[in-house]
C-alpha cells in the first residue's frame, strides 16, 4: 500500500523532481499502516528499514524503465 501511496504522489506532482526522500516513505508508511503511536505499538526499526530499502529498489527499478524503456 505504501507504493501505491507513493505512486499516487508522484503522479499528481507532490515530488516536483519525481524523487522523493526517505521521510516520504516514513510519511507513505504511516499513512498506510496499522501503526498506533498511542498505544505505543509501532514496526521495529529494522523492518522499517527493510521496507524502506525494498521501496528504494523498486522505484529505482521503475523510473530507469522509465527513462530507458
Amino acid at each position: 500500500m505504501a507504493i501505491i501511496w507513493l505512486y499516487e504522489k508522484l503522479e499528481h506532482g507532490a515530488f516536483p523532481d519525481k524523487f522523493f526522500k526517505e521521510s516520504d516513505i516514513h510519511d507513505a508508511l504511516l499513512k498506510v499502516s496499522s501503526i498506533n503511536l498511542n498505544n505505543r505499538q509501532y514496526h521495529l526499526k529494522e523492518q522499517y528499514n527493510s521496507i524502506i530499502s525494498d521501496l528504494q529498489e523498486y522505484f529505482c527499478v521503475m523510473i530507469a524503465s522509465r527513462l530507458y524503456g
